[in-house]
């Protein structure tokens, strides 16, 4: 009788710790590069109700290769750079389409657009509250 009894006292202990810890506010994990913001990422942070609702108004081209980028007319399209997996060997592709007259978003969680932002000469600024604005004046005086 006296070992079950302690048994059940250690069960109750458990169950208690363990909703005292559910109903605590502390964060298991603060690292966003497994669940990065993705056409294909259906989960929360994802973009792919963005993406069904562009596809399904107008039309959505993804490409993977930003060479890609001479096939597209920049006059027509708007470039989405969102997040990507690793910084690509150049943008130079960007910067040519931008410089052509198109117009790039750039929305990044992980870093991988720093030296995109760096030929146009914008800064990641502070690591909290960050918007960076630019205007275009390849050419101009």
């Amino acid at each position: 009788m006296y070992v079950s009894m302690s048994k059940s006292y250690v069960l109750l202990l458990f169950l208690v710790c363990l909703l005292l810890f559910a109903l605590s506010s502390v964060p298991v994990t603060r690292v966003i590069e497994g669940d990065p913001p993705s056409i294909y990422n259906y989960g929360p942070g994802g973009l792919s109700r963005f993406a069904v609702d562009i596809i399904a108004r107008n039309g959505l081209r993804i490409i993977l290769d930003l060479r890609e980028l001479d096939m597209i007319s920049p006059d027509k399209y708007v470039l989405l750079v969102v997040s990507p997996d690793r910084e690509p060997p150049s943008y130079e592709y960007v910067y040519e389409w931008v410089r052509g007259g198109g117009i790039a978003i750039v929305m990044d969680e992980l870093n991988h657009t720093s030296g995109l932002l760096n030929r146009f000469g914008i800064g990641l600024g502070a690591l909290y509250s960050v918007m960076g604005t630019a205007v275009c004046n390849i050419g101009r005086s």
